[in-house]
């Protein structure tokens, strides 16, 4: 009888190490556009802020997370193949339940309820994406040669460690360089205040003894 040795750690530390970086980095931006979205509330540009927060937590702090750390999964003997579709879907699943689960909370005044709801919602929504993902996991030695189909994992490896690098260079610009609440309150202060009416100045020369020169 064949058994299959598995392997969590077949491209070395370097996937586990990649997925703990892009957890606490895709988090940290995430949270930070929270922040920067509870100060836009009362003015209705906290939506940008949301969508931007759930493409950090759900697309780079959950799922490239778990991304990386599958591509570290190997058995030994055997090949490992991913399909593009299946794979991109599962990123798209993240960020649409964490934006579901931030504007749950995000809108309106806050409160333990919708905090409640939209942390369960979210993690519900992550613990599906995970656990349904190892659920479809088959391990099948066959000793016939067969093609399997699908993508290389360290081919894959190398656009999505690329495009993980772009957006979180892309996310940390727009905290770093984003208006806080404080920019668009002086903003709108200078530019929105009504001009003051210039004063007049009345240089006629003015009599001795109290009386006024007539103007002509």
């Amino acid at each position: 009888m064949v058994v299959a040795h598995l392997n969590h750690f077949a491209l070395g530390w370097f996937t586990p190490v990649l997925a703990y970086v892009v957890s606490v980095t895709g988090s940290l931006l995430g949270l930070l556009c929270t922040v920067r979205a509870q100060q836009f509330r009362r003015s209705g540009r906290h939506v940008r802020w949301l969508l931007i927060a759930a493409v950090a937590i759900g697309g780079t702090g959950i799922w490239l997370m778990h991304f990386s750390a599958m591509l570290g999964f190997g058995v030994t003997g055997s090949t490992v193949r991913y399909g593009i579709g299946f794979t991109l879907a599962s990123a798209i699943l993240a960020m649409v339940v964490v934006a579901c689960g931030l504007f749950i909370v995000g809108y309106g005044e806050p409160s333990a309820p919708k905090m409640a709801a939209g942390g369960i919602f979210t993690g519900l929504g992550i613990a599906g994406m995970h656990y349904t993902a190892m659920a479809a996991l088959r391990v099948r030695l066959d000793p016939s040669p067969t093609v399997v189909h699908g993508i290389d994992p360290v081919r894959f490896m190398v656009p999505v460690v690329v495009v993980a690098f772009i957006v979180l260079t892309v996310l940390l610009l727009a905290v770093i360089t984003g208006p806080t609440a404080e920019d668009v309150e002086i903003r709108s202060r200078l530019f929105e205040r009504p001009p003051t009416p210039p004063a007049f100045i009345d240089h006629a020369p003015r009599a001795s003894g109290g009386q006024h020169r007539a103007r002509p």
